[in-house]
């Protein structure tokens, strides 16, 4: 839930942020989406995955809300760093 939230939050974020630089706002709404989750599919798939071994795959429902948050939180930050460099430097 909060995961979707925040997917659209990104959205709406970098599509305002193209409108306001004059730039096609869809492309750069679909760079935000496909950033945010591609950086949470490889942290809970490439390295989460791999540091909790098989217990990745039978976990406790409070270490499923910490690999989600954790997702999450780094999915922002990913998407921030590229906002920061491709679309708020042209202001």
């Amino acid at each position: 839930m909060i995961g979707t939230i925040t997917s659209l939050l990104v959205g709406y974020w970098f599509y305002q942020s193209a409108q306001k630089v004059n730039e096609n706002p869809f492309r750069w709404l679909a760079v935000g989406m496909i950033f945010y989750y591609g950086t949470r599919i490889v942290w809970t798939y490439a390295i989460v995955r791999p540091l909790m071994g098989q217990s990745f795959y039978q976990h406790s429902m409070m270490t499923g809300a910490i690999i989600e948050s954790t997702a999450i939180l780094v999915g922002v930050i990913v998407v921030a760093l590229i906002h920061r460099r491709f679309l708020a430097s042209r202001n």
